[in-house]
């Protein structure tokens, strides 16, 4: 699956963001649509640390661990995000995909003035989301390299886990888009 497209989808009212909002520990974060590539269910993929799908090569990480956030322990339930931004590949654990959504500029807020360090380049803003808020994650940040990581990643020591396979034609995960509006 793809959620390739626009960053700012056209509508009615005017430009939108597509975000895809998930679910990573305590925490509801919104990804820019056109950076997620695909998903997979962990469970089937049986992965560790490295995924090659489709011949590109992806370090997995928790997406709550990103920012050293509590991440959940994996179930079968949980999902892998594959992620491409300004030629970085990364894959990212979450506990659950809560939906694909345009949200308009007008809804979404700058953090707070309190949060004045890392947390400003973590994310991007926030909105209200199904009654609680979604943190809309920044892509330059969230590719980056890791700490203590070389910059290219070097991935040839490590076996990559899965390939194409079954669960990567069979079992697409389908999303709907919904109004941020009609979620609050």
């Amino acid at each position: 699956m793809s959620l390739h497209g626009q960053s700012k989808a056209a509508a009615a009212g005017g430009a939108f963001e597509r975000l895809l909002v998930v679910a990573s520990g305590p925490v509801k974060l919104a990804l820019p649509a056109p950076i997620v590539q695909g998903m997979l269910p962990l469970g089937e993929a049986g992965i560790k640390d490295v995924a090659t799908v489709r011949g590109i090569t992806y370090r997995v990480t928790s997406l709550a661990g990103r920012w050293d956030g509590m991440p959940s322990p994996a179930t079968p339930k949980t999902l892998l995000l594959l992620c491409e931004y300004r030629g970085q590949h990364r894959g990212f654990t979450v506990d659950k995909v809560l939906g694909l959504i345009e949200v308009a500029p007008r809804q979404i807020r700058l953090l707070p003035s309190h949060f004045a360090c890392e947390e400003r380049t973590w994310f991007n803003g926030f909105f209200l989301f199904r009654g609680t808020i979604a943190l809309w994650v920044n892509p330059d940040w969230l590719l980056a390299p890791s700490k203590g990581a070389d910059a290219a990643e070097n991935l040839e020591d490590t076996a990559p886990c899965i390939t194409d396979g079954p669960c990567l034609t069979g079992d697409i995960i389908e999303l709907e888009v919904i109004d941020a509006e009609r979620a609050e």
